[in-house]
């Protein structure tokens, strides 16, 4: 082999060393000093072959001179018509002699295991180039990895390495507890296996991850008191308010933690050390922030299977009615101090079941995103008696919570929204892509005891601090809380948004109850209702879908799910109901629930106790129950209307259909058939088809048979006495205090007059004959609505007036005005 590099041991400050090899440039002699690389040295032209470096070596020092040559270019290029001389067509077979020898020379280094230390690069190695195929056993040590990549890897610590077994037998708490206090900052691993515990496990380290590696579970054994929680990420000191720093910045996944359902009875053994709220779940999150849990399960909690909430629940043992009332918008505190609960939180692709409470559930926490995550098939018996036992639970003092694409599966509710009277609800709640199958109900959304000026309920705020009479009061006066309640209206529950979500076979559910003994009993949970909202401002719908599941040939025999049933009582699929105020839908579709079995009576079941504003636009409805919509309470406190419902049922319905007694409540342009009664509503708006003739008499034109209520369109021109035509020429909605039309069709103008007299003239476009051509329908606000003075001036066109009088007979401004105008033009 030719000599490509000399290797020379220095004395005490050598400068010069000599080199063996012939070379081209001065630029491919290169030089290491202990195998580091230097540019510290000259090469004399007076003397070739040596390397004079500017300072002297130490004794002992390895230099070693070796060639490199470039493999840029050849030393020199020859053109057309050029001289070719001896001299360079030497310089460049030299060229590639020397870079053959120094290739040659490096490959053999490498089989003889001459690598330095320090001499490959992540530069010099391609992707995938360095196969365990292609390494000798025990030839790569820890003393030839870079020092950096040696680090990293002492940032991963295994509970293993601290003594833990994972057999499901030994007590691994200790071992796993000093693992996480040694992986502050790091990777704390879980090899695959069962690690039983018989203490609540508290990650309570900042910036580290907790990873298990394959199959994963940490539980506790039969025989220890059910007030222990299996894990817990935060932790506190009891009695004092915020003593510890929130855990931040910690990723938890692929673990199970499993409570254990043989501990639901066990009171007995040393009880817990934990403030509640760490107690009784198979996990919880609190006194945290910027926590991240992905592909884990949480099972069989006696409480929670999850709880991302605040140290403490909020205290209101020894308190009155009154005072509960008065200081519900408190957050949990500690001598006056408010407790820092939880803080963005995300829940990923997790699974919960068997919980005794709720499977997943919020409190006095803010920023939590829940996400791909499935609930399913609570235990129930964490109270004594019948419980409430939800797939996802949005409650006390929860703020800016995200649930997005989950699915419950027979649960009680599948998702709850809710508060105690003694509690802040919760707010800002976007809940987006939901299904819900074979749960009892699915969507509830209340805060008890805080329904608004209901005088039917003795225990609301409405009673208890307002004794009935309509007023404001001051809730939490002198806390950073503190808030003006009117009329007693929580002013904490608003602000839900609610879309895409997809209710399918409601059914009955077996859950567990508990005794005071600590028996448990199974029970059957029928459904009432579907969808609910009470006490609540602010909730809007879109894009919701019932199914009853009857037609699905694979939701029994394949999916395994059950069958519907029959409703206990008849609320309603949507049941608004108790201070609901300010309620929208759109894009409501049933399918089923009526037929020959119907299993609920109605869909929409608004009750009088609802106030302000509630909508609906495009309800289509296929085989659906025998109301569409019912309504009750006349001259109510909530308006409104429902726009584009589409229904047809295969079986007749008696009806009827539409079925209100509030005359604020306004039905725009149905097309409903199937039903023996379709309407029974106060204020009913349908607009002329394009082709109605000008009479409103022929073809196209719609109309009511005056016995049956059955709307449907005119296809010919032949007059009917049965038919009365409901082709209104003219609408309007008017707002008599502000003089202000809010919506109208074919109205010219409306003029106020005076106190309660107001003049309405119709468009230019109809021409009357005379005054006897028209007629007009008019709704207020006030008890009484006269139209008097109907007229037509010489161009044919109409006006007249109106005049609205209170419950003593006086003449008095209207909130609002609904005007309808029938007639024949010429």
């Amino acid at each position: 082999m030719a000599t490509t590099s000399n290797t020379i041991t220095a004395t005490a400050g050598q400068t010069e060393f000599s080199f063996s090899f012939p070379y081209l440039k001065k630029e491919s002699i290169k030089v290491t000093i202990d195998n580091v690389a230097t540019t510290a040295f000259t090469i004399p032209d007076n003397n070739p072959t040596t390397v004079v470096l500017n300072s002297g070596a130490i004794a002992g020092q390895v230099i070693k001179i070796f060639r490199l040559t470039s493999t840029e270019a050849v030393p020199t290029a020859f053109f057309s018509g050029g001289a070719i001389r001896a001299k360079d067509l030497n310089n460049n077979f030299d060229s590639m002699l020397y870079i053959s020898q120094e290739r040659e020379n490096q490959t053999e280094e490498i089989i003889q295991g001459g690598i330095a230390d320090g001499s490959i690069t992540s530069s010099k190695l391609a992707n995938h180039s360095v196969g365990t195929a292609a390494l000798i056993d025990g030839s790569v040590t820890t003393a030839k990895l870079d020092q950096t990549l040696q680090d990293r890897l002492e940032q991963s610590v295994s509970v293993k390495d601290f003594g833990a077994v994972g057999d499901g037998v030994t007590d691994d708490y200790d071992a796993i507890t000093q693992a996480i206090a040694a992986a502050a900052g790091q990777l704390l691993v879980f090899p695959s296996g069962t690690y039983s515990v018989t203490k609540t496990i508290v990650f309570d380290q900042s910036d580290s991850v907790i990873r298990g590696i394959g199959d994963v579970i940490i539980t506790m054994p039969d025989n220890i008191n059910r007030e222990w929680s299996v894990g817990n990420i935060g932790k506190s000191i009891i009695g004092v308010a915020n003593g510890v720093a929130p855990v931040e910045n910690v990723l938890l996944e692929n673990i199970t933690f499993d409570f254990n359902s043989n501990r639901r009875g066990v009171v007995t053994g040393t009880a817990s050390d934990k403030d509640d709220a760490f107690e009784k779940n198979a996990f919880t999150v609190a006194n945290a922030k910027n926590i991240t849990i992905r592909d884990c399960q949480f099972l069989n909690g006696f409480r929670h299977c999850l709880d991302i909430t605040t140290p403490i629940k909020k205290g209101v043992s020894g308190l009155s009615d009154t005072q509960k009332l008065l200081q519900m918008p408190v957050l949990p505190n500690i001598s006056g101090t408010e407790v820092f609960g939880a803080q963005y939180i995300t829940i990923e692709n997790c699974l919960f079941s068997g919980g005794g409470d709720d499977n997943l559930t919020t409190h006095y926490c803010s920023n939590v995103y829940i996400t791909n995550c499935r609930s399913e098939s609570p235990y129930g018996g964490y109270g004594i008696g019948p419980g409430n036992n939800n797939g996802f639970e949005i409650d006390d003092g929860s703020r800016n919570i995200i649930v997005s694409d989950c699915t419950a599966i027979k649960c009680s509710s599948a998702i709850e929204v809710k508060a105690h009277d003694y509690a802040p609800a919760p707010y800002n709640v976007i809940i987006n892509g939901l299904q819900a199958i074979n749960c009892v109900s699915s969507v509830e959304i209340h805060h008890t005891n805080w329904e608004g000026p209901i005088s039917g309920n003795a225990s609301n705020a409405y009673n208890i601090l307002f004794s009935g009479t309509p007023g404001t009061v001051t809730l939490a006066a002198g806390t950073p809380q503190q808030v003006e309640c009117v009329d007693g209206i929580s002013p904490m529950a608003r602000n839900v948004s609610i879309s895409n979500v997809q209710i399918i076979a409601p059914t009955e559910v077996t859950f567990n109850e508990r005794d005071s003994n600590n028996n448990f009993t199974q029970y059957a949970l029928t459904p009432n209702r579907c969808f609910e909202v009470g006490g609540y401002d602010g909730v809007q719908v879109s894009n919701i879908l019932f199914n009853d599941g009857r037609s699905d040939t694979a939701l029994s025999d394949v999916d395994g799910f059950d069958q519907p049933v029959v409703f206990a009582t008849n609320l309603g699929l949507i049941h608004l109901h108790d201070g609901c105020r300010n309620v929208s839908f759109s894009n409501v579709q049933v399918t089923g629930f009526g037929g020959t079995t119907p299993l609920t009576a109605m869909i929409f079941n608004i009750v009088s106790t609802c106030f302000d504003s509630i909508n609906c636009s495009n309800l289509t409805v296929v085989d659906g129950p025998n109301e569409i919509v019912e309504a009750t309470g006349a001259n109510q406190a909530y308006f409104g209307s429902f726009r584009g419902i589409v229904a047809r049922s295969s079986v007749t319905m008696t009806g009827p259909a539409l079925n209100s007694s509030n005359n604020n409540l306004r039905f725009e342009q149905p097309d409903i058939t199937g039903y023996t009664n379709t309407i029974d509503v106060q204020e009913l708006v349908l607009e002329k088809s394009a082709g109605t003739p000008s009479t409103g008499r022929g073809i196209g034109s719609v109309h009511v048979d005056t016995n049956t209520g059955v709307l449907r369109t005119k296809t010919t021109s032949r007059s009917s006495t049965a038919w009365n035509s409901l082709g209104a020429l003219a609408w309007a909605r008017y707002t008599g205090t502000n003089d202000i039309i809010r919506k109208q069709n074919n109205i010219q103008g409306i003029v106020k007059n005076g106190t309660g007299d107001y003049t309405v003239t119709l468009s230019s476009d109809f021409v009357f004959a005379d005054s006897n051509d028209f007629c007009v329908c008019v709704t207020s606000s006030q008890r009484d609505n006269v139209v008097t003075g109907p007229s037509v001036n010489a161009n044919g066109v109409a006006s007249f007036d109106i005049n609205c009088y209170n419950d003593s007979g006086v003449l008095a401004d209207s909130g609002f005005i609904n005007i309808i105008v029938f007639g024949t033009t010429i």
